[in-house]
């Protein structure tokens, strides 16, 4: 019964009746005729969308009438545009700049610093941001590319004569270089103090090609081939880098029954693992916020790192907003951006940044073994409800570098066998890098104050629909109102 009351609500919520039509246009600015990105397009209070990064927008409407509704289409820093609702739109609508360089009369007596509007966001954070939990309809979009620079294992021991350089060549030598992987997923959800969700999936796809030799299941499966092949299935199996253990000792027969159990799971409980990763993911962008006194996004929590320049004001639907750039005093600070900071209440309505460095976090380098962050960049947008100010969109991305360049040693023992051939030994050098682009979005709707009951209470559902194609399928979600993909994303095609 609950289940088929959340999918109610669910429906409800993102989508029009079956006699809805479809608008798209792309929102320009009127002066520079650039994509306006993240912009707000609504009908109704319950029906609305945000452009993407390109400043497109898929609107589904609802019976809606031409001589009564309309279209209200507002942005940070742009006059708010209302045109009566048509069957059809302009390809492209223009939203007029609404920046100030010179303080607003009303604010003339408000003169403030930068560093006394920082101090005011702080202050103000418990009363504009302080939500202990909230009901939400979430649509979460994740995509990536790996570029895999190197990768190659060398052989510097064998006792197993079968185990060569040319099976180690054949095995891994054709590791495809590049690939790319799309999920979108909606879902309702309960969000505790804007750090912690639970999820309850109802619709997924996926885009990822099963058979991508720098996944780690087929990486699995090619070790294992290996090791099926010429080790005896009683033998004991130590897997060791270096000095370093890697594992406990098991043998062949254990890990292949493993492997089989896990594979051989019924799809609702891969549905049950797949809702738990994806909550995992929003947490971690969660936890990133500069709300979060731990997050390692830090230029609110330690703002003596940075300095603030104030760059005009805005307009966004009456309310005054101020306009600050951000970059670090020294070399602790990392982000550099920008801040929309709501002139009375002195929420940070939204944040854009960028990591301020060329390496943006040099995580590890030592012992053959690299971990960087190279580039970071994220938006964070906020709508006031209720006089709270609860998140409306959050964008994070990444690219990441990850190297290894060090001996793997595989010991077998079996005491079935004697002399020699009780124990054996392979030894490869690893030297492999790779780079990733990962990016997150999340479009937060339908908000609502509720109860740490709800949070407690809510389970996974384990039997949502979740869909793998092999190409964006622009018909997968009509009638719902997501996020419009971008041309690169409806362009992704994967080969098998």
């Amino acid at each position: 019964m609950v289940k088929k009351l959340y999918a109610s609500i669910f429906l409800v919520a993102f989508t029009s009746n079956a006699f809805s039509q479809t608008l798209t246009s792309q929102i320009l600015d009127a002066e520079t005729q650039l994509p306006v990105p993240y912009a707000t397009v609504q009908t109704s209070e319950y029906n609305g969308v945000m452009t993407n990064d390109e400043g497109v927008f898929t609107l589904f409407t609802e019976d809606l009438s031409e001589k009564k509704d309309s279209i209200t289409i507002s942005s940070l820093g742009y006059k708010t545009l209302k045109i009566p609702f048509k069957k059809s739109l302009q390809p492209t609508l223009l939203l007029t700049p609404d920046i100030y360089e010179v303080i607003p009369v009303l604010l003339t007596n408000r003169n403030m610093s930068p560093e006394d509007i920082i101090d005011m966001v702080k202050e103000n954070l418990e009363k504009n941001y302080s939500i202990n939990y909230q009901n939400t309809s979430l649509f979460i979009r994740q995509t990536g590319t790996s570029n895999m620079k190197k990768f190659k294992f060398s052989l510097t021991e064998s006792t197993i004569d079968n185990i060569n350089q040319k099976l180690l060549d054949q095995t891994f030598g054709n590791v495809k270089k590049k690939y790319v992987y799309l999920n979108e997923t909606l879902a309702d959800g309960v969000i505790k103090n804007q750090t912690e969700s639970k999820l309850m999936l109802q619709k997924s796809l996926s885009i990822q090609s099963k058979e991508e030799l720098a996944s780690g299941e087929k990486m699995q499966e090619d070790f294992m081939k290996i090791m099926n092949d010429n080790f005896k299935s009683d033998s004991q199996l130590i897997l060791k880098t270096g000095i370093i253990r890697l594992d406990k000792t098991e043998s062949i027969d254990s890990i292949n029954k493993a492997i089989e159990k896990e594979s051989n799971r019924p799809q609702s409980v891969k549905n049950i693992k797949f809702t738990a990763a994806k909550t995992q993911s929003v947490n971690n962008a969660l936890n990133q916020l500069f709300l979060n006194k731990k997050s390692d996004v830090d230029f609110l929590n330690k703002s003596n790192r940075y300095t603030f320049e104030k760059n005009g004001f805005a307009n966004y639907d009456g309310d005054w907003l101020y306009v600050l750039d951000f970059y670090p005093d020294g070399s602790s600070g990392q982000y550099k951006g920008k801040l929309y900071i709501d002139a009375f209440s002195f929420a940070i309505v939204k944040a854009e940044f960028w990591g301020a460095n060329d390496i943006f976090d040099k995580h590890f380098n030592m012992l053959g073994i690299k971990a960087n962050t190279l580039t970071y960049k994220s938006i964070v947008i906020f709508k006031k409800e209720n006089e709270k100010y609860v998140l409306k969109y959050l964008m994070r991305e990444s690219a990441n570098e990850a190297g290894i360049d060090r001996p793997l040693t595989v010991v077998e023992k079996n005491e079935n066998v004697k002399g020699k051939k009780r124990i054996n030994k392979v030894e490869v050098q690893m030297d492999m890098h790779i780079i990733n682009v990962d990016k997150i979005e999340l479009v937060f709707d339908h908000n609502q104050i509720t109860t740490a009951a709800a949070f407690d209470n809510l389970k996974p559902n384990n039997d949502f629909e979740s869909t793998q194609l092999f190409q964006y399928d622009p018909e997968f979600w009509n009638g719902f109102n997501i996020l419009t993909p971008e041309k690169a994303i409806q362009e992704i095609v994967i080969e098998e």
